[in-house]
């Protein structure tokens, strides 16, 4: 009778496991794809997992290995839009009355 452990180590033999950004479907992606959608550093992301909350929901696969699910970075990006006073002064003249 073969362990769950064999029975995978089996299926498996001879070619490289699927990354998991192609497992079950789910897309993840690594941080410098994420950079690149936010318009911001790699470093920044990494003050986002380590320091500041409030930065993009993230997952661990391994030590080194952060992956953010694209869905989720779509979702947190939309939801940092900010309604209120216009941050800068139109440079139209005003209207004169005469």
């Amino acid at each position: 009778m073969t362990t769950n452990n064999e029975a995978a180590e089996v299926v498996t033999e001879g070619r490289e496991p699927p990354p998991p950004s192609k497992r079950a479907g789910i897309d993840f992606i690594p941080p410098e794809i994420v950079a690149q959608i936010l318009s911001c550093s790699v470093a920044m992301l990494e003050r986002w997992r380590r320091d500041l909350p409030g930065g993009p929901p993230w997952y661990r696969f391994g030590p080194r290995m952060p992956r953010y699910l694209r869905s989720e970075i779509e979702e947190w990006a939309t939801s940092k839009r900010i309604e209120g006073p216009r941050m800068f002064v139109d440079n139209e003249p005003e209207e004169q009355s005469t």
